[in-house]
């Protein structure tokens, strides 16, 4: 599942993802945001992919993915999400332009393979409530540039 919003076009605005049940997709994130909005109460399994040649050679994905590659993802509120034995990261949010007005609540984090959360390249911020982790040993949060990761409330295991 996908929402994409290309740079030179308008924003795509206005999509839910709600209650969803995604389990092993192959070759791709189970739902990932390119330019969207509103993800509510879905169920992410074994999810996620390492294929070097997609995506303009992006090395790996989480089982959900934010990509501001093609220009700003700005909008984007994800609440009820668990994510169980992720594949690689519970979520990813990458790309090289910003992400505006993000939050995540309510979301459960279990077992990913590698970080359960992977910010990479983009600029920005997001608000994180009520986000349960567990597992890894390479832990919840790897940021790798200027990004606020913003621990609200009633966050644990990190």
């Amino acid at each position: 599942m996908a929402a994409w919003s290309k740079g030179d076009r308008p924003v795509n605005s206005g999509n839910t993802f709600r209650h969803n049940y995604i389990q092993a997709p192959w070759k791709a994130n189970c739902i990932a945001i390119y330019g969207g909005n509103d993800i509510t109460r879905n169920t992410l399994l074994r999810a996620g992919g390492l294929f070097k040649t997609e995506h303009d050679g992006a090395p790996a994905h989480g089982a959900f993915k934010i990509w501001a590659d093609q220009g700003p993802v700005d909008d984007i509120h994800v609440d009820d999400m668990q994510i169980v034995d992720a594949s690689h990261y519970g979520i990813h949010i990458q790309g090289g332009d910003y992400v505006g007005n993000a939050s995540f609540s309510n979301v459960t984090i279990t077992n990913p393979v590698s970080a359960g959360i992977f910010q990479d390249g983009a600029k920005g911020a997001a608000d994180f409530t009520s986000v349960v982790y567990t597992g890894s040993a390479n832990g919840l949060l790897r940021v790798d540039t200027p990004f606020a990761a913003n621990k609200v409330s009633g966050n644990s295991g990190w």
